[in-house]
């Protein structure tokens, strides 16, 4: 006969809240994921309370990530000034705030990112690659130019640093290498000419 003894209260409790906790899917899907479900994930992990950190740092910064790709960028912006208040040093954060503040005209600040996460990982490609538009931005045409190419000798294929460097020659009268750039750009990434004039960068 199966004893009809009531459940210790503690047993009661977790049963009842147990749906309220984030699971470790949630923030693996956060990582993992992309898109709404990405996005969703995130912020019932970052809601929940249960992650510190390093690790609710990557949770802010991935969903920065997608709001990045949406183009939100305020939003993108704000959840990577939270990972990076998390965690100074989170090079991954720094580069792509660095990007973010640049493409909405915060150059200055964009450039103080880059260089920090330069400083924190010298080899550090992605920094240069974002660092170039921010130099572009401020008309440092001569130090974006360094940064496309060391982006570039990197991953020969980055659509963005080689229009960008298409547009620095196109700047300098070099006519002829800054078409080839941006020809070469186009064929890796279609819409990329459209990309730039959406951020207020033109020929």
């Amino acid at each position: 006969m199966a004893s009809s003894k009531p459940l210790p209260l503690l047993l009661l409790f977790c049963l009842f809240f147990a749906p309220a906790f984030a699971q470790p899917a949630d923030s693996d899907a956060c990582v993992k994921q992309s898109g709404e479900n990405a996005i969703a994930a995130c912020s019932d992990a970052i809601a929940s309370g249960a992650f510190k950190g390093d690790r609710l740092a990557e949770l802010y910064n991935s969903r920065g990530a997608e709001w990045r790709l949406r183009n939100n960028y305020e939003r993108a912006i704000a959840d990577y000034d939270e990972a990076i208040l998390l965690a100074p040093h989170y090079v991954a954060a720094l580069n792509n705030r660095c990007w973010a503040l640049a493409a909405v005209g915060r150059a200055k600040e964009a450039l103080d990112d880059c260089n920090v996460s330069l400083r924190v990982r010298s080899e550090n490609d992605i920094a240069h690659h974002n660092r170039a538009l921010a130099n572009f931005r401020l008309g440092n045409l001569n130090d974006a130019l360094a940064d496309c190419e060391i982006a570039l000798k990197a991953n020969p294929k980055r659509a963005q640093a080689l229009y960008l460097r298409g547009l620095i020659k196109l700047r300098r009268n070099d006519v002829t290498g800054g078409t080839t750039d941006i020809a070469e750009a186009k064929k890796i990434r279609a819409a990329i000419e459209q990309e730039f004039q959406a951020l207020g960068v033109q020929r």
